[in-house]
């Protein structure tokens, strides 16, 4: 099980995973990779994940960000998925951007296998997201995450309130 340590604050953002995906026998995919960064049109999140690792024949990071941008990512000349792209995908603000993701994980579904699909309904399913958003007034950081308990196949989105980091301690 992969633990996550994300915080945030107006100065910095901090999340921390290991990146290796691995099976009770030992690695699973030394390519692979649990964390993504993502610039949206109002701010930039990182995200991480920990549970199910694929989605059919997808990476579940390939398949995270090929639901972001619509399509498939480019790959380079060996074949493997690009790990730094920019462009004109439509990546929009970050409150749609978590939505998709949300909507995406909800539907996995219509994606897997029968079998595949018994393993995600099984297994937990958590993933952290960490960043900031801006707009006229300024910089706010975010943190949450989008969560699946075992044994259900519904996610649920839990971040802190939009001014938490205000509060006095």
């Amino acid at each position: 099980m992969t633990l996550i340590l994300a915080a945030a604050s107006t100065r910095y953002i901090l999340m921390v995973t290991d990146r290796l995906l691995s099976t009770p026998r030992g690695p699973w995919d030394a390519e692979a990779n649990k964390s993504i960064v993502i610039e949206a049109t109002n701010g930039i999140i990182t995200i991480a994940y920990t549970g199910v690792a694929s989605v059919g024949k997808k990476q579940m990071d390939e398949w995270l960000v090929s639901k972001l941008i619509h399509g498939d990512l480019p790959r380079q000349p060996d074949g493997r998925p690009v790990t730094i792209a920019s462009g004109s995908w439509p990546i929009r603000d970050i409150g749609m951007t978590i939505s998709d993701l949300k909507w995406a994980l909800n539907s996995i579904h219509l994606e897997q296998k029968p079998r595949e699909h018994q393993d995600w309904t099984r297994a937990p399913f958590d993933l952290m997201i960490a960043g900031w958003q801006w707009n006229r007034r300024g910089v706010r950081p975010i943190i949450g995450a989008l969560s699946k308990a075992p044994n259900v196949d519904t996610i649920s989105q839990t971040f802190q309130p939009r001014h938490w980091h205000h509060e006095s301690r």
